[in-house]
């Protein structure tokens, strides 16, 4: 069973629009404290990991699945084995940091580049109402 379909249950839906991994990476610390350290932080198997996501696609769990703080380095390990490609990119992407360069990667790759924090994070240097 894939890790969809438990949650599909626990969620009481037939399906999800979007599924994401939201970081290529694994936690090994039980107790998470910030920051991280690198102790505590491995890779994942990126291509297990995408097979289960197409696997929950294919079974209709997932309408469409994708990757999200994916550098073009990790999204060409997955299109170099992936049956399914990622639909969606999603990254910080704000005024000040609009990532060009990872934007036109996914443009001519046909992924969907889109942004968290539109607006940036509080304590951005036009942001004066938020301390």
């Amino acid at each position: 069973m894939c890790v969809c379909e438990c949650r599909r249950g626990d969620l009481g839906l037939e399906y999800v629009d979007l599924y994401l991994i939201h970081l290529p990476i694994k936690i090994t610390q039980v107790d998470v404290k910030s920051p991280l350290t690198k102790e505590c932080i491995t890779a994942i198997n990126i291509k297990d990991v995408w097979e289960a996501m197409e696997t929950c696609q294919n079974l209709g769990l997932a309408k469409s699945i994708g990757v999200s703080n994916f550098s073009p380095r990790l999204i060409e390990e997955i299109l170099s084995f992936a049956k399914i490609p990622p639909a969606v990119n999603q990254v910080e992407m704000n005024p000040l940091w609009q990532q060009k360069k990872l934007h036109e990667y996914c443009k001519k790759n046909e992924i969907l580049l889109t942004g968290y924090s539109p607006l940036g994070a509080a304590g951005n240097t036009w942001d004066t109402t938020v301390s």
